[in-house]
């Protein structure tokens, strides 16, 4: 290189590092490599079209992922769905068995509506006095596990309290050696206390309580629950006892009313 040559070039390169700098700060630079770069952002673009149509399974793993999420959502709504029903349809065959054992006149109904509160636990069925339901009945599932009884009648709907219900009292008999009466009160949780049962008197964990019959709608020997604590103070006149239902109620849809009165 020749020595002139050497010399031109060193007085350009400051003055055009010089004009890079004012060129990029004013802006006028990034708009130009913006104008560059538009042309390799087209072929990015394409490269990226043509290789998602050759592979598509590649392209599409985070909407395969996305599907995935909701399939499995799906399937375990399904299988709720599922167990449910088999829950009904065990039921019902239950309550099937129960009436084909007893001489019990009966009307099936389904539970439409419950209340949010579990303290005053109550439910409406879509049966009222046009279909024979009476005020004070039996409503039971399963293989006659009582859940509640009818408080209030309207021409296609009634209302049910829960024997869970707070205040909610049943007359129960114990089937142990003396057939041991009492009550049963609701408290507004999943468990009963068994009331006004003498001192005298054997209370034992996992004697089975039941209706007494004692109530004018409401049969004896529907099962109510199982005994699990007890309670004794001596300078009490009555004993105390915890009772658990067999079942949970808020599983079932599917009830009977028994009709006492048509069915004796």
């Amino acid at each position: 290189m020749s020595q002139p040559y050497k010399k031109i070039t060193a007085w350009l390169i400051p003055p055009f590092f010089l004009a890079v700098i004012i060129l990029f700060f004013s802006g006028c630079l990034p708009r130009g490599l913006a104008l560059i770069e538009r042309p390799f952002s087209s072929v990015g673009a394409w490269v990226t079209d043509v290789w998602t149509k050759q592979f598509p399974s590649a392209s599409s793993t985070t909407y395969c992922a996305a599907s995935d999420s909701e399939l499995l959502v799906a399937l375990a709504v399904d299988q709720a769905e599922f167990d449910s029903l088999k829950i009904e349809n065990e039921n019902l065959r239950e309550q099937l068995s129960f009436f084909e054992r007893e001489s019990f006149q009966h009307i099936t109904a389904s539970i439409i509506s419950r209340s949010v509160s579990p303290i005053d636990s109550v439910f409406i069925i879509d049966r009222g006095s046009d279909d024979g339901v009476k005020e004070g009945a039996a409503v039971i599932v399963s293989e006659g596990h009582l859940i509640g009884k009818v408080t209030k009648v309207s021409a296609k709907t009634s209302t049910v309290q829960s024997i869970l219900g707070r205040g909610a009292k049943s007359a129960i008999s114990l089937l142990n050696s003396s057939r041991t009466l009492g009550i049963s009160e609701g408290s507004g949780s999943a468990l009963l206390t068994l009331r006004f049962v003498p001192q005298n008197e054997t209370v034992a964990i996992n004697d089975l309580v039941v209706t007494s019959g004692l109530e004018a709608m409401i049969p004896p020997g529907l099962i109510v629950g199982v005994v699990t604590s007890v309670e004794r103070d001596p300078a009490a006149p009555f004993q105390a006892a915890t009772v658990e239902p067999l079942i949970d109620p808020r599983r079932y849809n599917s009830v009977s009313v028994i009709n006492v009165e048509t069915g004796l």
